[in-house]
């Protein structure tokens, strides 16, 4: 009923232009993945991002990564990291269970910029990001 109150509006030839836009933002919006968040400029909700990013453990070739949980729906973590350098650029996907992680095969002595996103229907939020630096080498003599 609405449909056709407002086609009477529409100048004559335009009215099928305005039933496909119609159609086209109807199946559109029925088809969007659901998700949880703010909206971005797509019109999909983005998840919320984690919170309380830390390290509580390094060593020479590896740092433990550590945060806390958002709120609502998501998939997954990603996290991407690179060296001080952004010569050793990587990214690992973490289930939505886990809030920890461990970065390996890292470079003795050298500071990693990390980003972990929530990932959400191929969508993902804001990044929490950090710097991390990985312990010097200790040489062992005997």
């Amino acid at each position: 009923m609405v449909l056709v109150y407002r086609m009477t509006l529409i100048p004559k030839g335009l009215h099928f232009v305005f039933i496909y836009i119609s159609l086209f933002l109807l199946l559109a919006f029925c088809y969007l993945p659901h998700c949880v968040g703010h909206v971005n400029v797509y019109g999909c909700l983005v998840p919320e991002r984690v919170t309380s990013l830390q390290s509580p453990r390094a060593t020479p070739n590896s740092i433990d990564l550590q945060w806390s949980q958002p709120t609502g729906e998501y998939a997954s973590f990603r996290i991407e990291y690179s060296d001080e350098d952004n010569v050793a650029g990587n990214a690992v996907t973490v289930r939505r269970t886990d809030t920890d992680a461990t970065l390996t095969s890292l470079d003795a002595g050298k500071r990693y910029d990390v980003n972990v996103y929530t990932v959400s229907n191929s969508v993902s939020s804001d990044p929490t990001s950090g710097s991390f630096r990985t312990c010097e080498s200790k040489n062992m003599t005997i």
